[in-house]
């Protein structure tokens, strides 16, 4: 008996249950049993072989291919192409006994190894594994699972228990393989010290899986803190007044807050500044803190710059807790770029008083690039709208409306309808209004008629 026939024989003895198809080389015996826990599997390389040995957990595997008999591996190969042959006209000529259900002869096997179905294969087991409790104590991703994401991520075989507790939060390849070029001292951490500090974020923090995701991506070092470094954090926020949904938003924007910052030397003495200092109240301090925490980073000296360059700029006590309390990020903006928008209003004829109206009323006016944004528009207005800078002082709010998508359409609409009458100019007060008010108000007609305007004009198409 040739060898091909040895083996089949022996399978078929064995009740080897058999997947095959019309591709030889893809051809895979699984789950079998010779003697005590053997098996065969026919592909094409000793190399799959190995790998399909120590995923199963077999003893003994067959590698069918034109190369050597044996080694010492224990690992069969087909000497000739004609044995070859033989064996696989046996495998679609001889009834198979435990045909896998549904398992047409001449099929592809769902396992077969080919780089698309390892990929897809792969992937729902990470979807599957993402759906359990993402911080609850559990199996290990299967060998053969973590064996492959480990090769196209670049993962350490040590980082099994990391790895996993990374998928079950729903982390993808791409952010595995980020996590793992950019900061690899993360997985220096054992899972069973990193879940409870997950954990605190999630309940007293509300974070969701993605959003840990997203904070072990972007702030790793969370996870080298002792749990109590982080509650004490926590339970200070809290003691200021911050809701639980406002601690999220600290959380997730400036997550060093809760980290690195150390409380006695910084938190604490910021806190006293904004509140006694700059004069931000209680009720307001949990506002500013949530929309901008990244102001209790910043040096003192920073801050009280940029209070003093507000002050010299002619917004009182009132105008400045105001400003701060709407838009906090003004503390964190360059005084130099600061100084600049001031100069660049009165630049325009207003008077400090007139300029300190305006940026109180829209302090988003001081982020705005002086050439990029504000000149177009003061120009758009003066050329084509038929204002003035004094305009601004009542309508501040113009700058900061886009030019290409807001005041242009707006205006090119107006003349249409009003047939560039120079008599009758755009009243600012209808750049501000929604879409369907300002068609509603200049033409008594719908909101779509407006759009369809609006994307004909940037089409090129005729109006």
């Amino acid at each position: 008996m040739t060898q091909s026939g040895a083996l089949w024989s022996a399978s078929r003895m064995a009740g080897v249950q058999i997947h095959a198809n019309a591709d030889f080389d893809r051809a895979v015996i699984l789950r079998g049993s010779l003697g005590a826990q053997s098996s065969f599997a026919l592909v094409t390389s000793r190399r799959r072989a190995r790998r399909f040995r120590g995923e199963s957990g077999c003893r003994h595997h067959v590698a069918c291919s034109a190369a050597a008999v044996k080694d010492s591996d224990g690992l069969w190969t087909l000497s000739e192409r004609s044995d070859k042959d033989k064996l696989q006209a046996l495998l679609h000529t001889q009834p198979l006994q435990q045909r896998p259900p549904g398992f047409a002869q001449g099929a592809r096997s769902d396992d077969s190894p080919t780089p698309a179905r390892r990929r897809n294969r792969l992937q729902r087991e990470l979807v599957e594994l993402a759906e359990s409790d993402s911080l609850e104590e559990g199996p290990l991703l299967d060998g053969a699972t973590f064996h492959n994401l480990a090769r196209q991520c670049r993962l350490e075989p040590r980082w099994h228990e990391q790895v996993t507790m990374l998928c079950k939060l729903g982390m993808t390849k791409g952010e595995l393989r980020r996590l793992a070029a950019s900061h690899a001292r993360f997985f220096s951490f054992s899972a069973r010290a990193t879940r409870p500090k997950l954990l605190l974020l999630r309940t007293e923090v509300g974070l969701e899986d993605g959003q840990l995701c997203m904070l072990l991506l972007r702030y790793p070092r969370v996870v080298e803190y002792p749990l109590d470094h982080l509650r004490a954090r926590l339970q200070y926020f809290t003691h200021l007044g911050l809701t639980r949904a406002q601690l999220e938003q600290v959380v997730v924007k400036q997550p060093n807050l809760i980290c690195s910052l150390s409380m006695e030397d910084t938190l604490k003495p910021r806190v006293d500044l904004l509140q006694h200092t700059i004069g931000l109240a209680e009720d307001v301090l949990p506002k500013v803190i949530a929309r901008s925490p990244s102001i209790l980073a910043c040096a003192d000296e920073s801050l009280l710059e940029r209070v003093s360059l507000l002050r010299n700029g002619g917004l009182s006590q009132v105008d400045i807790v105001k400003m701060l309390t709407v838009h906090p990020q003004v503390l964190t903006y360059g005084v130099d770029a600061m100084r600049a928008r001031f100069e660049f209003l009165h630049g325009l004829g207003l008077s400090r008083k007139e300029a300190a109206g305006v940026l109180a009323r829209c302090p988003t006016v001081l982020s705005l690039s002086v050439q990029a944004n504000l000149w177009p528009k003061v120009e758009y207005l003066t050329q084509e709208l038929s204002g003035n800078a004094r305009s601004l002082t009542t309508w501040p709010v113009y700058l900061t409306l886009s030019l290409q998508h807001r005041i242009i359409p707006r205006h090119k609409y107006w003349d249409r309808l009003r047939g560039r009458d120079t008599s009758k100019p755009l009243p600012l007060s209808l750049l501000t209004c929604s879409d369907a008010s300002f068609a509603e108000r200049t033409a008594q007609r719908p909101e779509q008629d407006y759009l369809n305007f609006k994307a004909s004009l940037w089409s090129g198409k005729s109006m």
